[in-house]
């Protein structure tokens, strides 16, 4: 969405303001309006980036579980394993 800068200035303009004091105060709002402003496609981008970020940590503590709770099962031979925990919290 861009910012109507003629509509600013008019405004402005209606206002009492100088024509030239009306445009310079409107293209100063749309400049700093527009200069840091992220659109749609840039934030599409970035929801896109922490989503395979978010799945990469899933994987990466999935397999950390899986080898310490394979540690664990090792140490108490005949009990419940850990991994059967997990699955009941999923």
């Amino acid at each position: 969405m861009g910012i109507d800068t003629l509509s600013i200035a008019k405004d402005l303009r209606a206002a009492a303001r100088p024509q030239d004091q009306a445009e310079a105060i409107a293209a100063a709002i749309g400049g700093a309006m527009s200069e840091g402003a992220a659109t749609k496609a840039d934030l599409d981008r970035l929801g896109e980036r922490i989503d395979a970020r978010f799945e990469r940590e899933a994987a990466r503590v999935d397999g950390q579980f899986d080898r310490e709770a394979a540690r664990v099962d090792a140490l108490r031979p005949g009990r419940r394993a850990v991994r059967s925990y997990r699955g009941a919290a999923r």
